[in-house]
Protein backbone atom coordinates (compact mmCIF):
# COMPACT_ATOMS: atom_id res chain seq x y z
CA UNK A 1 0.00 0.00 0.00
CA UNK A 2 2.68 2.55 0.91
CA UNK A 3 3.64 2.72 -3.24
CA UNK A 4 1.40 4.87 -3.77
CA UNK A 5 3.08 7.89 -1.63
CA UNK A 6 4.61 10.32 -3.13
CA UNK A 7 7.72 12.25 -1.26
CA UNK A 8 6.79 15.72 -1.69
CA UNK A 9 9.80 18.86 -0.49
CA UNK A 10 8.36 21.99 0.32
CA UNK A 11 9.69 24.74 -2.41
CA UNK A 12 8.82 28.03 -0.65
CA UNK A 13 10.83 28.51 2.59
CA UNK A 14 8.48 31.07 3.32
CA UNK A 15 5.39 28.26 3.39
CA UNK A 16 7.71 25.62 5.24
CA UNK A 17 8.71 28.34 8.19
CA UNK A 18 4.99 28.98 9.05
CA UNK A 19 3.80 25.69 11.43
CA UNK A 20 6.24 26.20 14.46
CA UNK A 21 3.70 24.45 16.14
CA UNK A 22 4.30 20.58 14.91
CA UNK A 23 7.59 19.12 15.47
CA UNK A 24 9.64 17.26 13.00
CA UNK A 25 7.34 13.97 12.79
CA UNK A 26 4.43 15.72 11.72
CA UNK A 27 2.48 15.94 15.07
CA UNK A 28 0.82 18.24 16.44
CA UNK A 29 2.89 20.23 19.86
CA UNK A 30 1.01 22.79 22.01
CA UNK A 31 2.05 24.79 24.79
CA UNK A 32 0.43 23.54 28.14
CA UNK A 33 -2.36 26.28 29.23
CA UNK A 34 -4.54 26.05 31.96
CA UNK A 35 -8.24 27.46 30.80
CA UNK A 36 -10.40 26.07 27.54
CA UNK A 37 -10.34 29.85 26.70
CA UNK A 38 -6.52 29.94 26.17
CA UNK A 39 -6.69 26.76 24.27
CA UNK A 40 -9.69 28.10 22.24
CA UNK A 41 -7.36 30.89 21.51
CA UNK A 42 -4.20 28.97 19.92
CA UNK A 43 -6.35 26.70 17.94
CA UNK A 44 -8.25 29.82 16.62
CA UNK A 45 -4.81 31.57 16.11
CA UNK A 46 -3.67 28.45 14.57
CA UNK A 47 -6.58 27.87 12.22
CA UNK A 48 -5.72 31.88 11.05
CA UNK A 49 -1.87 31.14 10.33
CA UNK A 50 -2.95 28.02 8.50
CA UNK A 51 -5.31 30.05 6.18
CA UNK A 52 -3.11 32.74 5.74
CA UNK A 53 0.09 30.46 4.87
CA UNK A 54 -2.23 28.37 2.60
CA UNK A 55 -3.26 31.38 1.02
CA UNK A 56 0.29 32.28 -0.28
CA UNK A 57 0.95 29.31 -1.24
CA UNK A 58 -2.00 28.26 -3.95
CA UNK A 59 0.55 27.69 -6.69
CA UNK A 60 1.66 24.62 -4.86
CA UNK A 61 -1.73 23.29 -4.50
CA UNK A 62 -3.60 23.62 -7.60
CA UNK A 63 -2.73 20.51 -9.60
CA UNK A 64 -4.15 17.88 -7.65
CA UNK A 65 -7.65 16.37 -7.51
CA UNK A 66 -10.37 16.54 -5.00
CA UNK A 67 -10.34 13.36 -3.55
CA UNK A 68 -6.64 11.67 -3.43
CA UNK A 69 -5.87 8.13 -3.70
CA UNK A 70 -3.85 8.41 -0.78
CA UNK A 71 -3.55 9.86 2.62
CA UNK A 72 -0.76 13.20 2.70
CA UNK A 73 -0.86 14.08 -0.72
CA UNK A 74 -1.17 17.37 -2.21
CA UNK A 75 -4.32 19.26 -1.16
CA UNK A 76 -6.28 20.54 -4.02
CA UNK A 77 -8.69 22.54 -1.69
CA UNK A 78 -6.02 24.93 0.76
CA UNK A 79 -9.26 26.10 2.48
CA UNK A 80 -10.35 22.10 3.39
CA UNK A 81 -8.60 22.28 6.56
CA UNK A 82 -10.40 25.79 7.83
CA UNK A 83 -13.63 24.62 6.38
CA UNK A 84 -13.06 21.05 8.66
CA UNK A 85 -12.31 22.75 11.96
CA UNK A 86 -16.01 24.78 11.51
CA UNK A 87 -18.21 22.46 10.54
CA UNK A 88 -16.94 19.48 12.89
CA UNK A 89 -15.20 21.14 15.90
CA UNK A 90 -16.93 22.59 18.74
CA UNK A 91 -15.45 26.16 18.69
CA UNK A 92 -17.16 27.55 21.57
CA UNK A 93 -18.26 27.13 25.30
CA UNK A 94 -22.00 26.29 25.57
CA UNK A 95 -24.60 23.42 27.15
CA UNK A 96 -24.15 20.66 24.72
CA UNK A 97 -26.91 19.03 25.74
CA UNK A 98 -29.55 21.92 25.27
CA UNK A 99 -30.89 21.52 22.21
CA UNK A 100 -31.54 25.74 21.80
CA UNK A 101 -27.95 26.43 22.45
CA UNK A 102 -27.17 23.95 19.93
CA UNK A 103 -29.77 25.38 17.51
CA UNK A 104 -28.05 29.00 18.31
CA UNK A 105 -24.35 28.25 17.64
CA UNK A 106 -25.22 26.40 14.19
CA UNK A 107 -27.44 29.33 12.87
CA UNK A 108 -24.26 31.56 13.79
CA UNK A 109 -22.00 29.77 12.23
CA UNK A 110 -23.88 28.75 8.93
CA UNK A 111 -24.43 25.30 9.82
CA UNK A 112 -27.81 24.86 10.53
CA UNK A 113 -29.89 22.21 7.99
CA UNK A 114 -26.35 21.71 6.05
CA UNK A 115 -26.43 18.27 5.00
CA UNK A 116 -30.43 18.28 4.89
CA UNK A 117 -31.75 15.13 6.37
CA UNK A 118 -28.42 13.81 7.79
CA UNK A 119 -27.01 14.49 11.06
CA UNK A 120 -23.57 17.09 11.55
CA UNK A 121 -20.94 15.05 13.55
CA UNK A 122 -18.47 17.59 15.91
CA UNK A 123 -15.42 16.54 18.15
CA UNK A 124 -15.21 18.23 21.25
CA UNK A 125 -12.46 21.06 21.45
CA UNK A 126 -10.34 19.91 24.04
CA UNK A 127 -9.97 16.90 21.28
CA UNK A 128 -8.44 19.52 18.75
CA UNK A 129 -4.82 17.82 19.30
CA UNK A 130 -5.93 14.17 19.12
CA UNK A 131 -7.64 15.33 15.32
CA UNK A 132 -4.73 16.82 14.02
CA UNK A 133 -2.74 13.53 14.82
CA UNK A 134 -4.89 11.09 13.37
CA UNK A 135 -2.98 12.78 9.93
CA UNK A 136 -0.03 12.12 11.48
CA UNK A 137 0.35 8.30 12.15
CA UNK A 138 -2.22 8.16 14.79
CA UNK A 139 -4.33 6.09 12.18
CA UNK A 140 -4.76 3.23 10.12
CA UNK A 141 -5.11 3.79 6.12
CA UNK A 142 -8.64 2.49 4.89
CA UNK A 143 -8.87 3.61 1.23
CA UNK A 144 -8.17 6.33 -0.94
CA UNK A 145 -7.19 9.72 0.91
CA UNK A 146 -9.39 8.38 4.44
CA UNK A 147 -7.80 7.17 7.75
CA UNK A 148 -9.35 5.67 10.74
CA UNK A 149 -8.40 6.77 13.99
CA UNK A 150 -6.42 4.72 16.57
CA UNK A 151 -7.57 6.28 19.77
CA UNK A 152 -11.43 6.47 19.95
CA UNK A 153 -13.56 9.84 20.41
CA UNK A 154 -16.98 10.99 21.87
CA UNK A 155 -18.53 12.60 19.13
CA UNK A 156 -22.01 14.74 18.86
CA UNK A 157 -23.87 13.76 16.12
CA UNK A 158 -26.48 17.13 15.79
CA UNK A 159 -29.83 16.96 13.58
CA UNK A 160 -31.07 19.93 12.68
CA UNK A 161 -33.47 21.86 10.12
CA UNK A 162 -34.11 25.40 9.18
CA UNK A 163 -37.90 26.71 8.97
CA UNK A 164 -38.73 30.03 9.05
CA UNK A 165 -35.68 31.41 9.34
CA UNK A 166 -35.07 29.67 12.52
CA UNK A 167 -32.72 26.84 13.54
CA UNK A 168 -34.32 23.82 14.89
CA UNK A 169 -32.09 20.95 16.76
CA UNK A 170 -33.92 17.73 16.47
CA UNK A 171 -31.87 15.34 18.02
CA UNK A 172 -28.69 15.38 19.85
CA UNK A 173 -26.82 12.04 19.71
CA UNK A 174 -23.14 11.50 21.98
CA UNK A 175 -21.74 8.64 19.86
CA UNK A 176 -19.05 7.39 22.57
CA UNK A 177 -15.64 5.58 21.92
CA UNK A 178 -15.99 5.22 18.05
CA UNK A 179 -13.34 5.75 15.94
CA UNK A 180 -13.19 8.78 13.94
CA UNK A 181 -13.02 8.11 9.80
CA UNK A 182 -11.46 11.45 8.03
CA UNK A 183 -10.04 12.23 5.05
CA UNK A 184 -6.13 13.70 5.26
CA UNK A 185 -4.17 15.79 2.75
CA UNK A 186 -0.74 17.54 2.69
CA UNK A 187 -0.72 21.57 2.53
CA UNK A 188 1.92 23.27 1.53
CA UNK A 189 4.59 20.21 1.47
CA UNK A 190 4.86 20.21 5.21
CA UNK A 191 1.69 18.97 7.25
CA UNK A 192 -1.28 16.48 7.00
CA UNK A 193 -4.19 17.74 7.68
CA UNK A 194 -7.82 16.60 8.09
CA UNK A 195 -9.78 18.09 5.74
CA UNK A 196 -12.88 16.00 5.56
CA UNK A 197 -14.94 13.82 8.08
CA UNK A 198 -15.99 10.87 6.28
CA UNK A 199 -17.93 8.75 9.33
CA UNK A 200 -17.31 6.75 12.38
CA UNK A 201 -17.12 3.13 13.46
CA UNK A 202 -17.44 1.10 17.00
CA UNK A 203 -14.76 -1.64 15.40
CA UNK A 204 -11.32 -0.27 16.35
CA UNK A 205 -8.65 -0.33 13.13
CA UNK A 206 -6.36 -3.35 12.78
CA UNK A 207 -3.16 -1.48 13.85
CA UNK A 208 -0.89 -3.75 11.66
CA UNK A 209 -1.73 -2.15 8.25
CA UNK A 210 -0.40 0.82 7.00
CA UNK A 211 -0.65 3.88 9.38
CA UNK A 212 -1.76 7.90 8.16
CA UNK A 213 1.02 10.30 7.89
CA UNK A 214 2.87 12.13 5.61
CA UNK A 215 6.17 10.21 4.12
CA UNK A 216 9.38 12.00 5.02
CA UNK A 217 11.81 12.09 2.13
Amino acid sequence: MSGGYRSIKSENILCTSGFRHFGPTGSFQSNSVNSKQQRMKSVLLLTLVISWITGHCDDHNKAYSDHNNYPCLRASNTTAYKTFLIRHLILENFNVEQRSAWADYLNRRGLCGRTGSSGQSFFQFGDINDVINICNGQSIWERRNLCKSIKAFDIYYIESKRLNFACYVTGITRKRSVYAIVACDLFIGVVCLPVHYEGQDTIAPNRNQQLCRRRIP
